[in-house]
């Protein structure tokens, strides 16, 4: 899977209920990683390995996007010292056709790095995930956000068909 593959959705834990989750853009690469503790111990002079905890942690990188809701939620969720709802979403739909593919969690932000070279700058966070992340279905997106550079298309149109600019265009018809 590539991260173009794939839709970041984040909510700060203090939006208000059924708030829609913002997608953070310009997302360029991304990682999940669940580790186990291994405790050692020593049995009849040989050592012994056993499970202890889980954890998770999940990466993104990001072209920096000032403007992003998205990403200015990592920045707001590390200085104000708050969760944040986390979804990691596969934009190729399910067999239903309603739904895509997503992973869900908590998450505490641990750091933020913003980088910046003579072509570009980059933004980086780490997320810590509370306890454990969990697979379900996510309701179809809308195209939007989907395919951010196809979301604004200008239709042919005839001259005096339309008054305004593209944005705050009315049909001069109407």
């Amino acid at each position: 899977m590539n991260a173009s593959d794939l839709v970041v959705m984040v909510l700060p834990v203090s939006q208000p209920l059924a708030s829609a989750a913002w997608a953070v853009g310009d997302f360029t690469e991304g990682s999940h990683k669940i580790s186990n503790e291994v405790r050692e111990s020593v049995r009849s002079g040989l050592k012994d390995f056993d499970y202890g905890v889980t954890e998770e942690e999940v990466g993104f990188t990001m072209n920096q996007v000032t403007s992003d809701k998205g990403q200015k939620a990592f920045k707001d969720a590390i200085q104000k010292k708050e969760q944040l709802r986390v979804w990691i979403v596969e934009k190729a739909l399910m067999d239903d056709g309603k739904h895509h593919k997503s992973t869900f969690f908590y998450a505490v932000a641990e750091e933020l790095e913003d980088g910046w070279d003579d072509e570009e700058g980059t933004r980086e966070v780490s997320l810590k995930v509370k306890l454990n992340s969990a697979e379900g279905p996510f309701d179809k997106l809308p195209p939007e956000i989907l395919n951010p550079s196809e979301a604004v298309r200008v239709a042919f149109e005839k001259p005096g068909e339309y008054t305004g600019s593209l944005e705050n265009r009315t049909n001069a018809g109407a």
